[in-house]
């Protein structure tokens, strides 16, 4: 499935605020826009045993009552020249929560996001890779940018 140049704003869900991609699908999103969508789980995006690819895009504003402000993922994800900042989660990964998946992010920016733990990232027991990306004004009590527990790459 591919969503491009769409404006997905203001949803609400138990899981994945805006997409659950879930069960094998491959999802790309290009150039498309994310904005206060809310869920227990991934306010924007609950990606589950899937391939999430976003590019060029925008997830700003959402919030998670648990895990994963902006995304809960745990499959493999990848984020080339987007932005994703003022997300909140209440506990895990303020824009991320990656649970046991590859992670790859490049030139993207991950700024004024908040959580207990990972104000930006919450990396649990994976492969993760951060290239040419700025980390800049996240909050949480533990690792602002990133908490990691277990595998890291750089």
């Amino acid at each position: 499935m591919d969503i491009a140049e769409s404006e997905l704003c203001k949803n609400s869900a138990g899981d994945g605020g805006a997409i659950f991609n879930n069960d094998g699908g491959i999802l790309t999103i290009k150039k498309s826009t994310f904005g206060e969508n809310t869920a227990e789980n991934g306010g924007s995006i609950f990606n589950n045993e899937s391939d999430l690819i976003i590019l060029d895009s925008i997830i700003n504003s959402s919030k998670a009552g648990e895990n994963g402000g902006a995304i809960h993922n745990n499959s493999e994800l990848s984020i080339t020249a987007s932005t994703l900042n003022f997300n909140k989660a209440n506990h895990y990964g303020g824009a991320i929560y990656n649970y046991k998946a590859d992670l790859a992010i490049e030139k993207s920016i991950l700024s004024e996001n908040t959580a207990e733990n990972g104000g930006a990232i919450h990396n649990y027991d994976a492969e993760m890779s951060v290239t040419g990306s700025v980390f800049e004004k996240n909050t949480a009590e533990n690792g602002a940018a990133l908490n990691n527990v277990k595998n890291i790459n750089r």
